[in-house]
């Protein structure tokens, strides 16, 4: 298991309890005492409060590896089609609380959410969960469209301080239609 304190303070985590069949080959010879239960003991864990102040766009991830990269399937699109925009954040920190990445565009872009998938990893040394978004951009103006870097605040817990993990999807040329 891994767990995520989402508050500071002195937290209790409760015993695990595991119950099991009795040994068949107990029940074979008549000894057979039907389920047997182990429990470990609950233990506590303070949780510190993060570091003020905090910085103004703090997402609330905290993780010691963050990856954040932003594509396009094209650089180029005659204007009103569309062009696909894909986020891609991993870390190895807790993210299904996670609002989600933002993408700032001129006035004359559209943007549609496509979809969101959420995957968790607990087959390596540790946790890691990777959030990838498709965003749908349609411009309606010709000419260069710069997409803003994808920025995300959070709290760096290898540093023990703030960081910031930027990705940009570079410029897209948007031709006469």
């Amino acid at each position: 298991y891994a767990l995520f304190a989402t508050r500071a303070g002195r937290l209790t985590i409760g015993p695990a309890r595991l119950s099991f069949a009795d040994d068949p080959l107990s029940r074979l010879m008549g000894r057979s005492r039907g389920r047997r239960a182990l429990e470990t003991a609950p233990f506590e864990v303070h949780v510190k409060e993060l570091p003020l102040p905090r910085p103004a766009g703090f997402s609330g991830v905290v993780a010691a590896d963050v990856r954040l990269t932003a594509t396009v399937d094209r650089d180029t699109v005659p204007r009103g089609e569309p062009v696909e925009l894909e986020l891609q954040m991993s870390a190895d920190g807790f993210l299904k609380s996670f609002t989600g990445l933002t993408v700032a565009v001129p006035p004359s872009t559209r943007v549609h959410d496509a979809t969101d998938d959420l995957r968790e990893d607990v087959t390596g040394p540790r946790y890691r969960a990777t959030l990838r978004q498709e965003k749908v951009l349609v411009p309606t103006e010709e000419g260069a469209l710069a997409v803003a870097p994808i920025r995300l605040e959070y709290f760096d817990t290898a540093r023990g301080r703030y960081a910031t993990a930027t990705a940009s999807p570079g410029l897209i040329i948007v031709t006469p239609s």
